[in-house]
């Protein structure tokens, strides 16, 4: 059954609805207005136009006139809606007739549908009967893009071709989703989207989210191949959709995140595991024997994050090392757990999946060897987010190892006052380039930042090392800077590092 207003939604011209009844009236039928229409069928669209009403204007049943513009006629009863259209009746009678042509068609589907869940066929032939009313190629996927079933091969679309064939969406068919913004318009998007632009352009589709439990499980997809799509497909993607969302319940799909690991890691973060014995039975009970070395990664929650955090998730699990991913607090937090690799093969892989798959930023820990010191490294990935966020946007993971110092100052600004802290020979430097129109206070810090070494700042500063070693001995005589004393450099690269956070 259909309201007045689902009628007008997909009507190809307006309709103005002019009076409502008391009760939503849910319409089965319509019929066209002749001078012998008697007006006695209950949930019927009378459609045309009216002579004389003394037949109607006194009815308890429900039913709705649709007439045209011009033709309103004056009515007591609360049982009965009216509407105006100011096309010819003939053009009404018929789109309306296509209305419920196509209404009675979803119900079909719905009943096939149904009876295929009722009887355990799976998602494989869903996918099928979806193909069926839809006349086009269907696909389900889950959230993290992995083809869960699908109605044939489209020879005609390399896209969805190359879906088929792999099983999965490519990573970089899933970053383009991303730009286009197709992924934020599915999921902005109360009912199933139509997509006509980007990688849609030449070949339309329809996607529909399956929701569970609040979550994103799985996406429905159809594309024009067959047969041009219809306004009322996406009816059909709906109905589809909410039958994919019955079967995955009934196969209790897991669309909750894996609780055993990731719980017990939330209970370190929360102090509610702390004593290794408690650990050790935690971890025999999950049948877990964590490697040697671990790191933690986080990346602050956003709505791009929440959208890809089940093919973040998949991505990270097919690298070399050992992942789990959770969410805690307002972030994605990833345990990384290794034992040979090194540490920068294992950032160069997550560097590259953050720069051209994810474009989001994220903070990593230091390497540590015991999980109960999670909490203490969980707050170095969170500084070292915080700190590369506000002094290096151009980098998209910071290591706190570059910002630990960042961290220790600003934690001490609360006590101290670090502007104090600065060695004035650096002051009396920066002083004298202004005086002089000199860069001797830059030239200093890529020299130390070199590791003193005259031929790398030289090369780095684009000079000849004569000239950067004549620089660095004007330098110390200037601001009286013995570079041979570790206690020296140690003052002037802390005095560096306040100026920098102080701005």
């Amino acid at each position: 059954m259909i309201t007045l207003e689902n009628i007008s939604q997909k009507l190809p011209f307006d309709i103005y609805i002019i009076k409502r009844g008391i009760d939503l009236v849910k319409y089965s039928s319509f019929q066209l207005i002749t001078p012998f229409t008697q007006f006695d069928q209950s949930n019927t669209l009378y459609i045309g136009q009216l002579g004389t009403l003394s037949s109607i204007e006194c009815t308890a049943i429900e039913i709705g006139l649709l007439l045209q513009d011009g033709n309103m006629p004056e009515i007591d009863s609360q049982s009965i809606e009216i509407a105006l259209f100011s096309c010819t009746i003939q053009e009404c009678f018929q789109a309306v007739q296509n209305i419920f042509y196509e209404q009675a068609i979803v119900g079909q589907c719905v009943f096939e549908l149904y009876e295929s869940l009722s009887c355990n066929e799976g998602l494989q032939r869903l996918a099928e009967i979806g193909k069926k009313y839809l006349g086009n190629p269907v696909a389900i996927s889950d959230a993290s893009y992995v083809l869960l079933a699908n109605s044939g091969q489209e020879e005609n679309d390399l896209v969805w071709g190359d879906t088929i064939a792999n099983g999965r969406t490519s990573s970089n068919l899933i970053s383009k989703f991303h730009l286009e913004g197709l992924v934020e318009t599915l999921m902005n998007t109360e009912g199933p989207v139509f997509l006509d632009m980007g990688i849609a352009k030449k070949r339309h589709r329809i996607l529909s989210k399956v929701i569970i439990d609040g979550k994103l499980t799985a996406i429905c997809g159809v594309i024009e191949s067959i047969r041009t799509i219809k306004k009322s497909d996406l009816d059909l993607m709906q109905v589809l959709s909410d039958a994919v969302a019955i079967e995955l319940q009934k196969m209790k799909y897991s669309v909750k995140d894996d609780k055993n690991i990731s719980s017990l890691l939330i209970d370190i973060l929360e102090s509610k595991v702390y004593m290794e014995k408690t650990l050790e039975e935690r971890l025999k009970y999950l049948h877990w024997r964590p490697k040697k070395y671990f790191n933690v990664v986080i990346l602050k929650k956003n709505e791009s994050i929440n959208m890809m955090k089940d093919f973040i998730k998949r991505s990270l699990e097919s690298f070399s090392f050992f992942s789990k991913a959770f969410e805690w607090e307002d972030n994605m937090v990833i345990l990384i757990n290794y034992n040979n690799e090194e540490f920068s093969k294992i950032s160069s892989e997550i560097t590259i999946l953050l720069k051209e798959q994810i474009k989001e930023s994220a903070g990593i820990s230091k390497t540590f060897s015991r999980l109960l010191q999670l909490p203490g490294y969980y707050n170095q990935a969170v500084s070292a987010h915080y700190w590369g966020s506000a002094l290096n946007r151009n980098d998209c993971l910071y290591c706190y190892q570059d910002y630990y110092i960042y961290h220790l100052l600003g934690s001490s600004r609360k006590e101290i006052d670090i502007e104090g802290m600065r060695d004035e020979r650096l002051m009396k430097l920066i002083e004298y380039d202004k005086k002089n129109k000199t860069e001797y206070f830059n030239t200093l810090y890529v020299f130390l930042s070199s590791k003193s070494s005259v031929s790398k700042a030289a090369d780095k500063l684009f000079i000849h090392r004569n000239t950067m070693a004549q620089r660095i001995k004007r330098i110390c005589e200037i601001v009286d800077i013995d570079l041979s004393s570790n206690q020296d450099i140690v003052n002037i690269m802390l005095t560096y590092k306040i100026l920098e956070l102080i701005g």
